[in-house]
Parts: structure tokens; sequence; C-alpha cells
């Protein structure tokens, strides 16, 4: 059987970030592909691409270099193929104003970044396994 999200793409550049996703990734779906990007222009580069094959899931970081999340998510929710596609934001801000605005702009959930590996296993598994509507009343 497929997994829910077979297609997984990360756009982050935190390096640190990348690798504790990615092995936490592994715990929750050894059968997951993963693409990570470092900035929103590589992230949209990709996926404008003709032919591209279109993630099942994108986990974007609000606050990269040259393209942020919140751009990266208005251009997702315009592109025709994407609108549907699940968008978790992942940041350190504490802003609610970021909040709003990303769940504005069509994300599925705004979640603050772990600090452990087995946070981020926690955070994955429970996107993972949830109804993408209803990410909203799952993770705090």
């Amino acid at each position: 059987m497929k997994p829910k999200f077979s297609n997984v793409v990360l756009a982050d550049d935190d390096t640190d970030d990348q690798m504790f996703f990615e092995m936490a990734l592994r715990e929750v779906s050894k059968d997951a592909e993963l693409k990570v990007f470092k900035n929103g222009v590589e992230l949209m580069k990709a996926l404008d691409q003709p032919n591209a094959e279109h993630p099942d899931i994108i986990f974007l970081d609000l606050n990269m270099p040259r393209k942020n999340g919140l751009q990266c998510l208005e251009e997702i929710r315009q592109h025709e193929d994407l609108k549907a596609v699940t968008v978790v934001m992942l940041t350190t801000s504490l802003s609610q104003m970021d909040m709003y605005k990303a769940y504005d702009k069509g994300a599925c959930l705004f979640a603050n970044k772990p600090a452990e590996l087995s946070k981020w296993t926690d955070l994955i598994n429970k996107v993972f396994t949830s109804d993408p509507t209803q990410l909203e009343a799952v993770i705090d």
C-alpha cells in the first residue's frame, strides 16, 4: 500500500533542521521520497518545471533567504496543479501575526520547529497520520 505522503518536500535553509527532518522522516516512513531545497527560489523553480512530479506534502520554513515561506505558499496556492497540496509551515517565530498570515495564505498547519529529534518524529508522525483538513486541531 502506498504511504499517505510518499513524495515529501522540505524547503529550509538550516542544515541542522534538514538533517533532523530527514532522520525523523525515515523513522516515520521508510518509503517516503524526500527532496530538500535550501531556499524558496530553488523550491519554486523546481515546482514550476514542465512535467515536474508534484509533492504530496510540502514542509516550508517561514524564514528563508531570497524567498520566504509565506511568499512560496502564496505561489503554491496560485499554481493550478499545487492548490490541493498539504503545506506545513515550520518556524521558530512566536508571532501570532505570522501564524495568521500562514493560515490566511492556505497553510494546513503552522508548527514551531522542534529542537530535538524525538519531537521532529512526533510532529511528522502526527502530520502523516492526521486528516490534512484537521491538522490545525491536532498540533499545538
